[in-house]
């Protein structure tokens, strides 16, 4: 029966997009004269690199503090998008700050993806627009349309006042606020600098798109919103409003000025970005590849790319949610196979145990590093709008790395002998939901 399982997970990828995404490839030509950086804004994949202050957040409560506090000193407008927003305690406080912003006259824009905030009480909907607050609603579900939903808005994005910008993991929610008890451990990052007017101009495209440009906001010429179209004035160098890149920092208190570039994905503009720069960006580790997903469900040539960096050497590394935390229960059958090949290359699995890990981010060697909202999965590559911020910073990536070694600290690391003898029920299981590794 073992031999069996193993000859249909061989096949199944050859079966067509049915079965197997087809995700678009984009091969990236790298000279060693050329920072990689250069390489990526030329193959369309990111903005231009530009120097920008970078503040790491890894707790609810800190990410939410200063939230408030930002917005609270709001005094042009806030743009604010959101894939879940719960009309919980932490959900009201937000809603309550936002409201009175729009009542001081700012221009306070809520964009909510239909299928992440389904919850999303119709009253405070309300409530919201008779206070000046604008919304508008990614892709809701339409009867004759269902398979729309597929295509989401993973995005967090928030920019206040053209001049602070939030991304990262994160949900408009109690657990995430760090108000019970179950821990949820996600990665945030406040964006000052050039990448913040690529990261407003990234908001508005959505929030044309969802308002089918009724909207002044729209007025704009299309040409101005193209991501390559973007001035980054005097991107090789720091804004004078940003501390010296030189000198010394803390990424998770005021942050570190350090190179860094927007790497955006949608169907639209820039399909499977955040796919093709995992393939680059493995292609040229030579010493580490460190990777905390919650949800882990590659396709092929991705784990080949893995394969040929283990055989080089390359210290690989990935860090998971554990099957107990994840809600969406087909996703821990499926990704086994997955998790079974990367052991069997030699690379180490973590599984973390002290609730439920969402933090989205990856390390490669010592000076590249990618945090936002892409997870290491078919809907992140292929359908959904996606938002990273890939920094060239020694010193993020050293800041990131402290927590993943946290994070591993408080896992359980996976063998190969324990995946190989899991039972025939749950290898027919995977076989089960093996139809839906395109949607999960």
């Amino acid at each position: 029966m073992k031999r069996l399982y193993n000859i249909i997970l061989a096949v199944l990828p050859l079966l067509g997009p049915t079965l197997h995404c087809s995700i678009p490839v984009r091969e990236l030509s790298i000279s060693k004269e050329e920072h990689f950086s250069d390489s990526l804004h030329k193959s369309g994949l990111t903005g231009p690199s530009s120097y920008n202050q970078i503040q790491v957040l890894t707790r609810g409560n800190e990410t939410f503090q200063s939230l408030h506090y930002r917005i609270s000193q709001a005094s042009s407008s806030v743009f604010f998008s959101a894939y879940i927003f719960q009309t919980d305690s932490t959900g009201k406080r937000l809603m309550d700050l936002l409201k009175r912003k729009a009542s001081e006259g700012l221009d306070v824009r809520l964009m909510l993806d239909a299928w992440g905030s389904i919850y999303f009480e119709k009253e405070m909907e309300e409530d919201l627009r008779q206070s000046g607050v604008r919304i508008q609603y990614f892709r809701p579900f339409e009867i004759l349309r269902p398979y729309r939903h597929l295509l989401r808005n993973h995005r967090r994005l928030i920019v206040i006042d053209g001049q602070y910008a939030l991304t990262g993991g994160f949900a408009i929610q109690d657990v995430w606020a760090d108000l019970y008890d179950f821990q949820v451990q996600d990665l945030q990052v406040w964006i000052q600098g050039p990448l913040v007017q690529e990261m407003e101009s990234l908001f508005i495209r959505d929030w044309c798109l969802a308002a089918e440009n009724e909207d002044s906001l729209c007025d704009l010429d299309s040409s101005s919103l193209a991501m390559e179209t973007i001035p980054s004035p005097d991107s090789r160098r720091p804004r004078n409003s940003l501390p010296d890149p030189n000198s010394p920092c803390n990424s998770f208190r005021q942050g570190c000025t350090g190179l860094s570039s927007i790497l955006p994905t949608s169907e639209f503009d820039n399909p499977s970005a955040n796919y093709n720069f995992y393939l680059g960006a493995i292609s040229r580790s030579k010493h580490r590849i460190w990777m905390v997903t919650p949800y882990f469900i590659p396709d092929a040539r991705f784990l080949a790319e893995l394969n040929q960096a283990c055989e080089r050497g390359v210290d690989v590394r990935l860090v998971m949610a554990s099957s107990e935390s994840i809600q969406e229960f087909p996703v821990n059958y499926v990704r086994n196979p997955y998790v079974e090949a990367l052991l069997r290359m030699g690379a180490r699995v973590y599984v973390y145990e002290s609730g439920f890990l969402h933090s989205k981010a990856s390390l490669f060697d010592e000076n590249l590093s990618l945090i936002g909202t892409s997870n290491l999965d078919r809907r992140s590559f292929n359908y959904n709008h996606e938002l990273d911020i890939v920094s060239y910073d020694i010193r993020t990536n050293d800041a990131l790395a402290t927590v993943f070694l946290r994070y591993m600290d408080s896992s359980r690391e996976l063998t190969r002998e324990e995946l190989e003898s899991r039972s025939l029920a749950v290898r027919l299981l995977e076989l089960f939901w093996w139809p839906l590794i395109p949607q999960l």
